[in-house]
C-alpha cells in the first residue's frame, strides 16, 4: 500500500494532517494506520472522518472541460433558456 496523504477530523473536532500507511515503524507494521505529520499513530476510534488530498482537489473543481464546452455552445444559441412561468 502506498502512503495516502489525508486530513482526519478527530472525534473532538480537531483536524490533523497525516498519512494512511502500512510501513510505520511502530508495533503496527504491516497494518494500515493513520500517522500524523509528526509520525504519531492515531487510534482509528479517535477519528471521526478522513478525506484524502485527492478527494479535496477533485471535489473543489467547479468546471470541467465538458461543462466549458457546453457553456460555449449554449452561448452561441443565445444562452440559458428562460424559465416558463406556471399559471
Amino acid at each position: 500500500m502506498k502512503n495516502v496523504r489525508t486530513i482526519a477530523t478527530l472525534v473532538d473536532g480537531r483536524r490533523v494532517r497525516g498519512v494512511i500507511t502500512t510501513s510505520h515503524s511502530d508495533k503496527y507494521y504491516g497494518r494500515a494506520v493513520f500517522a500524523d505529520d509528526n509520525h504519531n499513530v492515531i487510534d482509528w476510534l479517535e477519528i471521526d472522518s478522513i478525506m484524502t488530498v485527492e478527494m479535496q482537489v477533485k471535489g473543489g473543481a467547479r468546471s470541467t472541460p465538458a461543462k466549458r464546452k457546453a457553456a460555449r455552445e449554449n452561448g452561441k444559441k443565445g444562452g440559458r433558456p428562460k424559465k416558463e412561468v406556471k399559471k
